[in-house]
């Protein structure tokens, strides 16, 4: 994985968010930021299971959210090791890319933000 990531942005380049938690991805070009400022690796499943209300639902968030880790201080985006990502539908939401910011996941109506 590479050692420097960058803050994603949207169309108007502001800063985008899940559950109020910077997203950053890999780009090697033009990354601003070590992976050791995002901290510790959190579990990603708990954090599901905390603002997820149905059981049932669970899977959508994990499927809409597989290309993505959660640290102490942001998401990562990342492909795998060939450079394919398996779901980008929620990043390309976030950052407006192309018709994207027109289709907001469905998934994504699932997640509670809490403080």
């Amino acid at each position: 994985m590479s050692k420097t990531i960058r803050a994603a942005k949207n169309g108007c380049n502001g800063a985008v968010h899940i559950c109020v938690i910077r997203i950053y991805h890999v780009f090697d070009a033009l990354g601003e930021v070590s992976m050791a400022e995002l901290g510790a690796e959190l579990d990603k499943d708990a954090f599901i299971r905390q603002r997820v209300s149905d059981e049932n639902d669970v899977q959508q968030v994990k499927d809409m959210l597989v290309d993505w880790r959660l640290y102490e201080h942001g998401w990562l985006v990342s492909s795998d090791d060939e450079g394919r990502y398996r779901n980008n539908d929620l990043f390309y939401y976030k950052c407006q890319i192309g018709n994207y910011g027109l289709h907001k996941p469905e998934a994504l109506n699932l997640l509670q933000a809490k403080n």
